[in-house]
C-alpha cells in the first residue's frame, strides 16, 4: 500500500469495510460449505446469536495458521485468529487479541486492538483503543475517539480521523490527522499534518520531518521537538470557485458512498428477512414489467395528490402524515427491489442458471452487484434522475403487487373452501 496516496488508500477503505459487514451478515451461525471443521484462533460472541463466516480457510498443521481469508461478525466479538491472510471482522463490540493478518479490516462500535501482529490495519468505529500491537505498514483509523497508546508500533504511515485523537504511539513514516481536538506525545519519523480545533504536542513529542498545521491553537509543550520546518496551512477559502468545487466534489462523493450503503444494507435486510417477497417481486418485474411499471407510477401519482388533500382538510392531517411517511419508505425499498431484479437478471445471463440460488452469499451478492450497477447508472449526468425515478416505479409497482397478493391470499383461500 506504499505506493497509494491517503485518499486513495481510504476510498478503499470504506470499501473493504462494507464488504466486511456485508459478508459477516450472510451467516446466521450455520457454517458455510467452504468452512473448517476447526478454525485456528478463537473466535467468541457472548451475545445471543454470533455469525461467523470463514471463506475457504485451510489450516496447516504445521503452521497453525489459517492461509486465507477470514470473515467474521457478531454483537459482541473476542478474536484470536492468525492467518496469512486478510481478517475483516464486523460487530458491535470487537476485541482483536493476539490476532496476526496480512491487512486487518474493523468495522464497529467499540474496538480494542493488543497483542497482534499485522502488515497493515483499516477500522472505523466509534471508541477506538490500540494497544501493545505492531503494524508494520500502515494504519488507517475512523472514530469518535481514538487512542493509540504506548506499545502500539506503526511502521510506515498513520492516517487518523476522529472527534478526538490521542497518539502516543510512534509512527515510522508520515502522520495525518483531522479532528476536533488532537493530542501527539511519540515520535514521528516523517511529516505530520495536523488540522483541528486544538492541536497540543506532548513532551515527547519527536517530529523527524516538518509540521503542517491548520489550527489557531497550536500548544508545544517542554520537551516537544520539531527537526524540520513549522508551517501554518491557511485554511479554506470557499468562496475561490475551485475550492467550492473541490469541496462540493467531496460532499457528494461522500453523499453518494451515504446512499450506496444505504441501499447495500436494506437489500441485505430484505433478501434475509424476506427472500420470499423478493424473488416473488422478482419475477413478477421480469414477468409484467409493463404492468409493475404501471402500478409504482399510479402510486406515484395518486398517493401525493391523496396526501394532499388530506393535509387540506382538518380530520385528515393525521392520516396524511401517515400515508406520507409510508410513501417515502417504500422509496428505497421499491429501489432495492429493483436492484435484486437486476442483479438476478444479471446472474442469469452470466451463469445460465435460472434456478433461485442456493447458497446465502449467492442470494445476497447478486443483488448488490445489481443495486450498485443502478447505482452507478444514477450517476450519469441528466439521465441519472430519471434512470432512478424509472426504477423506482418498477420496483414499487412489483412490490405493491406481491405485497397486495400476500394480503389477499388468505381470504381468498377462506372463499374457496367455503
Amino acid at each position: 500500500m506504499r505506493q497509494l496516496s491517503p485518499g486513495v488508500r481510504a476510498a478503499l477503505a470504506a470499501i473493504a469495510l462494507l464488504g466486511a459487514a456485508t459478508i459477516g451478515a450472510q451467516t446466521s451461525g450455520q457454517p458455510t460449505d467452504q468452512q473448517t471443521d476447526q478454525p485456528t484462533g478463537e473466535i467468541t460472541d457472548s451475545g445471543d446469536a454470533i455469525e461467523n463466516t470463514q471463506i475457504a480457510t485451510n489450516t496447516s498443521p504445521e503452521t497453525a495458521e489459517e492461509t486465507d481469508m477470514v470473515f467474521v461478525s457478531g454483537e459482541d466479538l473476542s478474536v484470536s485468529t492468525r492467518t496469512s491472510d486478510d481478517l475483516f471482522a464486523a460487530g458491535g463490540t470487537i476485541e482483536i487479541v493476539g490476532a496476526s493478518a496480512d491487512h486487518l479490516f474493523i468495522a464497529g462500535g467499540e474496538i480494542a486492538v493488543r497483542d497482534a501482529t499485522l502488515q497493515d490495519l483499516i477500522l472505523a468505529g466509534g471508541e477506538v483503543r490500540l494497544s501493545r500491537a505492531v503494524v508494520a505498514d500502515d494504519l488507517i483509523a475512523f472514530g469518535s475517539d481514538l487512542f493509540i497508546e504506548r506499545g502500539f508500533d506503526i511502521g510506515d504511515t498513520a492516517v487518523l480521523a476522529g472527534g478526538n485523537v490521542r497518539m502516543e504511539a510512534p509512527v515510522g513514516g508520515d502522520l495525518r490527522i483531522g479532528a476536533g481536538e488532537i493530542y501527539v506525545n511519540s515520535p514521528i519519523a516523517g511529516t505530520a499534518r495536523l488540522s483541528g480545533d486544538t492541536i497540543v504536542l506532548g513532551p515527547q513529542a519527536r517530529i523527524g520531518g516538518d509540521l503542517l498545521y491548520r489550527t489557531e491553537n497550536l500548544v508545544i509543550e517542554p520537551g516537544a521537538v520539531v527537526t524540520g520546518r513549522k508551517e501554518q496551512l491557511p485554511a479554506p477559502d470557499y468562496s475561490q470557485p475551485e475550492d467550492a468545487g473541490r469541496e462540493m466534489g467531496r460532499l457528494l462523493l461522500f453523499a453518494g458512498l451515504s446512499i450506496l450503503l444505504s441501499y447495500a444494507v436494506i437489500t441485505i435486510g430484505l433478501v434475509l428477512a424476506a427472500p420470499g417477497l423478493m424473488r416473488s417481486a422478482s419475477r413478477e418485474m421480469q414477468n409484467r414489467p409493463w404492468r409493475s411499471f404501471g402500478i409504482g407510477a399510479l402510486f406515484a401519482f395518486v398517493v401525493p395528490i391523496f396526501a394532499l388533500v388530506l393535509f387540506m382538510s382538518v380530520f385528515g392531517i393525521p392520516l396524511g402524515i401517515l400515508i406520507t411517511v409510508i410513501a417515502i419508505a417504500l422509496t428505497p425499498i421499491a429501489f432495492a427491489v429493483a436492484g435484486y431484479c437486476t442483479g438476478m437478471i444479471a446472474r442469469r445471463l452470466a451463469t445460465r442458471q435460472t434456478e433461485p440460488p442456493a447458497t446465502r452469499s449467492a442470494r445476497i451478492l447478486w443483488p448488490l452487484l445489481g443495486i450498485v450497477a443502478l447505482f452507478l447508472l444514477t450517476l450519469i449526468p441528466f439521465l441519472g434522475i430519471f434512470i432512478w425515478f424509472i426504477a423506482m416505479l418498477f420496483g414499487l409497482g412489483a412490490l405493491l403487487q406481491r405485497a397486495g397478493g400476500a394480503l389477499s391470499a388468505p381470504e381468498t383461500r377462506t372463499m374457496a373452501s367455503a
